[in-house]
């Protein structure tokens, strides 16, 4: 059921609601689904200093053509940075301190089509929403970790 307004008349209330028949929970679409399990191939591209520069701007540049900045790569510690590859950034191989991150909607907007579901939402639209990245081996990480709990 969705409720469509709220009508005050006359002291009473109405209430205009549309009713769907069989409803199909999201919950039962994603139903044993893991997110390791999302096609991110769209997003496939060369990992080097042009993209990862050119994620903090225009985006990066796919394998597949276009553009995306749905990748980011920020300067993050994942702990494989050495002090000295840090002091020495401008140096040799300081690109593979880089792990591409990758936006939230992007993440949610998957998880929506391949349930076959699509949404209206001004948070899920949202500047704040589309500044949010994750990266992928945490997100999957954790995403096991609260599996496990749950078995």
């Amino acid at each position: 059921m969705y409720l469509n307004e709220v009508i005050d008349k006359d002291e009473e209330r109405y209430y205009n609601v549309t009713l769907f028949a069989e409803p199909i929970q999201l919950i039962d679409r994603l139903e044993g689904k893991l997110l390791k399990e999302i096609d991110f191939s769209v997003l496939n591209h060369a990992y080097n200093y042009t993209n990862i520069e050119n994620s903090w701007t225009t985006g990066v540049t796919l394998t597949a053509g276009g553009t995306s900045t749905d990748v980011f790569y920020p300067l993050v510690d994942t702990g494989t940075v050495s002090p000295n590859a840090f002091a020495n950034y401008l140096g040799i191989e300081a690109h593979t301190a880089y792990t591409p991150f990758v936006s939230i909607k992007f993440i949610l907007d998957k998880i929506f089509a391949g349930a076959g579901f699509s949404y209206v939402s001004s948070f899920f639209n949202s500047p704040f929403l589309a500044a949010c990245i994750w990266t992928l081996t945490q997100a999957y990480n954790f995403l096991t970790s609260i599996q496990t709990l749950l078995v």
